[in-house]
């Protein structure tokens, strides 16, 4: 087990990246929301769905670069780096706009903008975000992993919720809707830049060893593999991930059809974002000193519980499904960063957490794709699927925790 001990840093500095990342989702969200409504009204939807594919493009390649980056450099000022990034590529476009509003008229030049900011904020969102669970060992002690996890999960939740909300407040308020959503977005980067300026200099890397990026995450990976509580938690996090993926779905699909869809969709993500942050409340409790939660094989239990009840026609019940659901959800993730934060050596944190977040991450657009085709056939046999799968989960992990206890 290796833990790195955390400098003395006081503890506004500790939790300086928590609403430094709520607050640049904030902005990231509304900017999106703006977007798509802009350039849908006035391209057409293909090529707001276009858009929209490109800034997901970078997610899990620039994420595994930012694992690798952040066990080269000392992580606060790659955190400032990124942010700066965003500011830059924000502001310039915002600035010519403000100037010449005549230019809002050039759709061509909107989209071709669009796109480039879109790209670029991802690609720093990418790099940033293994950064940020990295930069944990050395600024919050090991007790502390669940509720630094937790906070910084639920922030991210907490921000995708409000951020639509502002930008569709925007698009109401202001007939210039997309150079203001940018100036939101500057404005949100730059907040979030100060705030960061906060934290200590540390996590510096040991000497830069001349081998390949491919080799450094090989090497991540076998050690991943070769260690039983982090392949363990990896293996698990991306097996729930993977059968939660379609609660969205199959809540869009029961509401279908009835009076305010979007409203009573928009509430459950709500509810959803509500259950992540009532986890920070109980992190501590329910955390063991090993970064796992009490009983992983009770989550997948109680995951298969929440999907069961949305086979019910009953709003109330679809709220509660998705508190449930959120919370389920920030639990997973706050012990699959907690454990790799733990059990990581120091100059390998950042490259385990992109690996993990890479693998996990990328079944979820597959738990999204295979589940929509059983959605789009009865959205009874993708709850019954995707429920009894987690029960047999639940189980394959609890009899593997007490073979690991009788071992």
């Amino acid at each position: 087990m290796h833990v790195q001990e955390s400098v003395d840093v006081p503890k506004y500095a500790r939790y300086a990246l928590i609403p430094a990342v709520g607050i640049s989702k904030l902005g990231t969200g509304s900017f999106t929301v703006v977007v798509l409504f802009v350039i849908g009204r006035d391209a057409g939807v293909g090529t707001a769905g276009i858009v929209l594919a490109l800034s997901a493009v970078p997610a899990v390649i620039f994420g595994l670069l930012g694992g690798v980056f952040a066990d080269q450099w000392e992580k606060r000022r790659l955190l400032l780096l990124y942010d700066a990034a965003s500011i830059v590529v924000c502001a310039l476009p915002c600035i010519l706009f403000l100037v010449r509003r005549d230019l809002l008229g050039n759709i061509k030049l909107v989209v071709a903008s669009a796109v480039v900011i879109s790209f670029i904020c991802a690609v720093s969102s990418s790099l940033y975000a293994p950064t940020s669970r990295a930069i944990a060992p050395f600024v919050v002690h090991r007790s502390e992993f669940a509720r630094y996890n937790g906070m910084l999960t639920a922030a991210g939740n907490v921000a995708q919720v409000c951020g639509p909300l502002i930008g569709g407040l925007i698009i109401v308020v202001s007939d210039d809707c997309y150079v203001w959503a940018l100036a939101m977005n500057t404005g949100s980067f730059v907040i979030s830049f100060l705030i960061t300026l906060r934290l200590p200099r540390v996590g510096a890397a040991e000497a830069r060893a001349r081998r390949s990026i491919f080799r450094k995450l090989l090497e991540a990976a076998i050690w991943v593999k070769d260690n039983r509580p982090v392949r363990r938690v990896v293996l698990t996090a991306s097996i729930l991930y993977f059968l939660l993926a379609p609660a969205g779905l199959i809540v869009l699909s029961r509401l279908s059809g009835t009076e305010m869809a979007g409203e009573y969709l928009s509430l459950c993500q709500a509810f959803q974002a509500f259950g992540s942050i009532a986890f920070v409340v109980v992190a501590d409790r329910v955390q063991r000193k090993d970064g796992m939660p009490s009983s992983m094989g009770a989550i997948c239990v109680l995951s298969a519980t929440m999907m069961l009840m949305l086979a019910t026609s009953n709003l109330m019940v679809y709220l509660v499904s998705s508190f449930g659901i959120g919370l389920l959800s920030t639990m997973v993730a706050v012990s699959l960063f907690g454990v790799i934060q733990g059990e990581s050596p120091p100059s390998m944190v950042g490259r385990t957490i992109a690996i993990a977040a890479a693998l996990s991450g990328a079944l979820i657009p597959v738990g999204l794709w295979s589940f929509g085709q059983l959605v789009a056939v009865s959205s009874y046999m993708a709850i019954v699927v995707s429920s009894a799968s987690l029960v047999v989960l639940g189980l394959a992990v609890h009899l593997s925790s007490r073979k690991v206890l009788v071992s």
